[in-house]
């Protein structure tokens, strides 16, 4: 890795921002061997969440960024998930989805499976 990791504590909301879209609109995901993971702590909450709902949009989850996200984001994710917007694996989502968002998965999938049941 780059002497810049030492300097992200250190780094201004632009440089940060800056230097986090570089890192997304790379080929392989990572600028001088930096990675969004490495950058989200230093990032504001909007910025973050913007960059993994643009994963996300991609088809490129990065679930590294999890911890650092919003439940705002996390739940706007989880409408996405319901109107089958996106799909990803959602069993990873779990341990950070705020609890309304559990109950809405939950709801979603009580109904799809109650509407099978009358289907068959």
């Amino acid at each position: 890795m780059t002497k810049i990791i030492k300097m992200l504590p250190f780094l201004g909301e632009e440089e940060l921002n800056e230097l986090a879209e570089e890192i997304l609109k790379s080929e392989n995901g990572e600028v001088e061997g930096l990675k969004l993971h490495h950058v989200a702590p230093f990032l504001s909450k909007s910025k973050t969440d913007e960059l993994f709902l643009k994963t996300v949009s991609e088809e490129k989850m990065n679930h590294k960024l999890l911890p650092f996200v919003s439940d705002e984001c996390l739940d706007t994710l989880t409408d996405k998930i319901i109107r089958e917007e996106v799909s990803l694996n959602v069993d990873l989502l779990y341990p950070f989805l705020p609890k309304e968002s559990i109950r809405k998965l939950f709801k979603h999938y009580q109904d799809k499976r109650q509407t099978k049941k009358e289907t068959a």
